[in-house]
This record gives C-alpha cells, structure tokens and sequence, in this order.
C-alpha cells in the first residue's frame, strides 16, 4: 500500500529514478530492520519481502521506504518532483471552488427558481437577464440555447449563440446564450441564468453545471429546475 501510494504521489519515471538511487541506501535505514543485510537493489523486492514478513516492524519499514523514496525524489530530482507536484494539484477535483479565485471572490446573488415543469420559472429568469447590461443564457440542450437567443434578439437584447455545433456572432452583442459546457468562465457578467440546475448530480455531465456555478463571473446567478438540489447549491454557494 505504501508504494502504490509513492508511485501514486511520484509518477512513474520519477519513481523509478528514485527506487533506484533509495535501493543503494535501504539496508543502512535501520539496523535492527526487517531489509538489514538483504543484497537486493529493487525496492519492490525489497518491499514485498517486508510486507510479507512476520515482523511487527513491517508496516513501519514499508513507511521508511516510502518516505525514503519521496525525500529522494525531492532531493535528488527537484525539477521533476516540482513537476510531478503540479500535475497533482491540477488533477485534484476535490476541491473544485479552488479552481475559479475571480469568481469565488465575488461577492454574488444567487436566486433559486424551482417548480414544477412549465411553472414560469426559466421564463422569470430569462426577464431578470433581458433587463441586465450583459449575461449569459445557459441551458442543457442545443435547442433551449437557440430558443433563448432567438427570443432576446426578437426582444432586442443583441445575444450571441455558442453551442458546440452552431456559432452566431451578434455585432454588438451584450449577452450569449449558450449550452452549459460552453459557458465562459473569464468573462465578467452581470446575470447567469442557469437552466436545469438538477443536472448537476448527472454522472455524465454534472461537471458543467458545477464549473458553470462555481467559476462564471456573474453578480448574480439564478439557477433553475426542481428543488432536488437546493441543500447542494446552497453549499457550493
């Protein structure tokens, strides 16, 4: 467990560069230790004859190797290791709010439209948009998006359309509608409406919900669909 949580933190080359330079070092960890006087310069060898062992040292010499290798790792391979340690951070999706500072910084309005279907709760929400300088329509589906920018330009609010089939560029334009995975998280608007929030505990695309909450820009956020996530919004808020 110990090395599969080394070779998890180091990465594959890095790892192998360490294991090799730590398994010169491993008999001199501990004289009274369980790797003493082994002539064996493979550190997955020298591990599995640990964890194997009857020893009650066993877990503690794994932990020696595994600590061994990563302050090689930092010591001998800086530059890799320094690598290696960003890869993680960028990898770590458990703590998405980190991911948008801008956003997270402001101080914003989040407004819960919920009800049942055809209950007027995205056409209020739609209002609220049309009135503000600029914001962004973003909805589920490629048709929701086109209905939405079809009906703020026949209302004259200049919109542009993004989804990930269609491009329409409105000159001028002060608002976009758009599908959720193409909501723009650099972007400073005044009012974010998001569609069919409920989406967001979809396995498959509930990523673009959460980014779309998380790190759009906007002053202020109505959300919309049924109550069935309210708590969770509330948190992520």
């Amino acid at each position: 467990v110990e090395m599969d949580a080394a070779r998890s933190q180091l990465g594959p080359e890095l790892f192998d560069l360490a294991q090799r330079r730590v398994a010169r070092q491993l008999k001199d960890i501990d004289s009274n230790s369980t790797v003493r006087g082994l002539q064996i310069a493979d550190v997955r060898k020298l591990t599995a004859q640990a964890l194997s062992s009857r020893s009650k040292r066993k877990k503690e010499v794994a932990s020696e190797i595994q600590k061994a290798l990563v302050g090689c790792a930092c010591d001998e391979f800086p530059n890799l290791f320094e690598q290696r340690k960003r890869q993680h951070e960028a990898l770590d999706l458990t703590r998405p709010h980190l991911d948008y500072p801008k956003a997270r910084a402001l101080t914003r309005k989040i407004v819960y439209h919920y009800g049942p279907t055809n209950s007027g709760k995205t056409h209020a929400a739609i209002e609220t948009l049309k009135d503000a300088k600029t914001g962004i329509f973003a909805g589920p589906l490629r048709l929701l998006a086109h209905q939405a920018w079809q009906r703020m330009n026949i209302d004259g609010v200049s919109t542009d359309l993004v989804t990930g089939q269609e491009l329409q560029l409105i000159p001028f334009a002060t608002h976009t509608a758009c599908t959720v995975e193409m909501v723009s998280t650099s972007r400073e608007v005044d009012v974010l409406v998001l569609d069919e929030i409920q989406m967001m505990t979809d396995n498959a695309r509930g990523w673009a919900w959460t980014r779309a909450l998380l790190g759009t820009c906007a002053s202020e956020v109505h959300v919309c669909g049924d109550g069935s996530v309210r708590d969770l919004v509330k948190k992520l808020a």
